[in-house]
């Protein structure tokens, strides 16, 4: 009889430690949603606030009275609606609830994988700024001189602006990866068979 209920014990108090795993698991996954939602939300105010920055310069295209600033700022408005356009959709957009930490995992290494992307193109932007100088040289026209010399001016800028943003979030994203992944992954189980020892995670 006593071993009876001493096995029943050791089942309920099991019980509750597999729950309360379960829980802590819930506490986990939510607490590092919500710190990259934080994350999320922090980095488009800041590419909504350049965006608009850059949107209210457009106003330098109508006062100046230099025709290569005029297409400078009038590039850098183009820049700043495309910006708005992105960061806006991701600025309202509600926290996503997971169920499983694999799908926040997989979610959060796209993003990782994003910003890097838009990094390397922002070279690509900057780098175009260059040769859109070196082509405004060449130009017979004084209009063609000045469009391509302001186009390449903003180019210049808005490509290293993105280039300090984007590698900025995908450092912060990162560092906010490794700082709570051993907490993610938390849940180890190790077997023992007659093929060695195998260890899984649990997601």
């Amino acid at each position: 009889m006593k071993h009876k209920m001493y096995n029943i014990l050791k089942v309920v108090v099991f019980s509750l430690y597999v729950v309360s795993l379960r829980a802590q698991s819930g506490y986990l996954i939510k607490d590092f949603a919500d710190k990259r939602y934080q994350l999320s939300k922090r980095g488009m105010t800041v590419l909504t606030t350049w965006a608009s920055i850059n949107l209210a310069s457009g106003a330098g295209y109508f006062a100046s009275n230099l025709p290569e600033e005029k297409y400078f700022y009038a590039m850098n408005a183009g820049w700043g609606l495309i910006n708005l356009g992105i960061a806006l959709p991701s600025l309202l957009a509600k926290n996503k609830e997971y169920k499983s930490k694999i799908s926040l995992l997989n979610d959060h290494t796209k993003t990782e994988k994003v910003f890097l992307a838009n990094a390397m193109l922002d070279l690509t932007y900057i780098t175009a700024g260059f040769l859109l100088k070196e082509v405004s040289k060449n130009q017979s026209s004084i209009n063609d001189r000045n469009l391509c010399s302001g186009f390449g001016n903003s180019f210049i800028v808005q490509g290293s602006a993105l280039l300090v943003f984007d590698a900025a979030m995908t450092y912060l994203n990162v560092k906010l990866r490794n700082k709570h992944l051993d907490q993610i992954l938390n849940d180890v189980s190790i077997t023992i068979n007659s093929s060695g020892l195998g260890i899984k995670y649990s997601f």
